[in-house]
């Protein structure tokens, strides 16, 4: 083994405070029980609505709620990881969306490379001659971090890939991905238990991913297509699956930690099966918003459940079905998933085990009300000239000119 310390002439990276994976302990829980039902309960605004989540959650799971993930930008690289990986063996949530980043940046902590606490007030000239990458304020190592993580993806991918069936979801992929890092042999592994990927795939929970591009795990598998692996998820069967999922998660609590892309994918199951297949469906039970978004900056994804309820996402505009705790999710966050881990266990629900047969109920939906389905579309191919003809003569009025 070397015994050089391979980070140990970065100015920015040596000597610098591990990052280490957040975990739920019995102190975090009763520091979490403590702020919640002493400080944040007796306070108003914002503070109010941390107990308020935190109850409902409880209240969910302990109603039978499926608890739907959704963590949109990079909560990882900050630790947070940790806290899901014990949300998934505590059984307080059941089906993950999140995005690219925070999956491939988990996979730091179970892999032993550096995440070192940095800073934001530095200059990024001089962090790149260091080879450092910054998150904000954390920093990694580019070679020793980022392109050993690229590599033993790539090298972890190639012996997933031959096993998975075309068209594969990015559940299937993340789930086996996952399972090849519980069960390593290569040494590379460290850490199983602050993974929030490698807990996933060893208590049979979903990892969806809201896309497949626009991060550095996308990255590393755009090598594979030239060693003639064929390595993209079908983003058709990420839809149909989540669908399966929802339809068979009844009712369904949404937590959502930001917006963007993995709040959209989560909410979007319910529209799919009944406008897309016109299979009757109401939408989940209620969500739980951890945001900054606001209407008034152009921050649509923040746009509240009532409107959700329109586009048949949510079963009716009861405000009651809606909490939102405004403000940076790390800030909020924390205390109240150790409050709810402090007050409702369960059995993983372990839904990756059952989603074959979940999935060949979805496909025998869509048999049974195809026909409808079909009236529809015919009634609409029907009625649209006339629609179409006076929507252009309303757009005349309204002042547009066609051409």
């Amino acid at each position: 083994m070397e015994d050089h310390d391979p980070i140990f002439d970065s100015r920015y990276m040596h000597n610098k405070t591990a990052q280490i994976p957040l975990r739920i302990t019995d102190e975090m829980k009763e520091i979490a029980c403590y702020h919640i039902e002493k400080i944040d309960a007796n306070l108003g605004y914002q503070a109010v609505r941390k107990y308020e989540a935190a109850r409902r959650w409880i209240n969910g799971i302990n109603k039978g709620e499926y608890v739907w993930l959704s963590v949109a930008g990079a909560a990882t690289p900050a630790g947070l990881g940790g806290l899901f990986a014990d949300m998934i063996s505590l059984g307080l949530v059941d089906l993950i969306v999140t995005t690219g980043a925070n999956v491939y940046h988990d996979l730091h902590f179970a892999c032993g490379l550096p995440v070192r606490h940095g800073s934001h007030r530095v200059d990024d000239d001089k962090l790149r001659k260091d080879e450092t990458t910054r998150i904000y304020n954390q920093f990694i190592h580019n070679r020793f971090t980022l392109k050993a993580q690229d590599m033993l993806n790539q090298d972890i991918s190639r012996r997933v890939l031959p096993r998975l069936k075309k068209p594969f979801s990015s559940a299937s992929f993340l789930n086996e991905f996952g399972k090849e890092m519980l069960y390593d042999k290569t040494g590379f592994v460290i850490d199983t238990k602050g993974s929030f990927v490698v807990r996933a795939a060893e208590h049979g929970v979903p990892i969806f991913l809201d896309s497949g591009s626009n991060h550095s795990l996308g990255m590393d598998l755009s090598l594979l297509v030239f060693e003639d692996f064929e390595p993209d998820s079908s983003p058709t069967r990420d839809v149909l699956e989540a669908a399966a999922f929802s339809i068979a998660t009844q009712p369904q609590l949404n937590i959502f930690l930001g917006e963007g892309g993995p709040r959209n994918f989560a909410q979007t199951t319910a529209p799919t099966a009944s406008e897309i297949f016109s299979i009757p469906f109401r939408g989940s039970s209620g969500c739980i918003k951890f945001t900054t978004a606001d209407e008034r900056t152009g921050g649509l994804s923040g746009s509240g459940e009532a409107e959700a309820v329109s586009w048949g996402k949510y079963e009716d505009a009861d405000p009651t079905r809606e909490i939102e705790i405004w403000g940076e999710y790390t800030l909020t966050a924390p205390d109240v998933i150790a409050y709810v881990a402090k007050h409702a266990l369960k059995e993983p629900r372990r839904l990756m085990d059952k989603r074959d047969s979940i999935f060949s109920d979805l496909v025998r939906e869509i048999e049974l009300h195809k026909e409808e389905r079909i009236s529809s579309q015919n009634e609409l191919k029907r009625i649209l000239p006339s629609l179409v003809q006076r929507e252009k003569e309303a757009r005349i009025k309204a002042g547009y000119k066609f051409d």
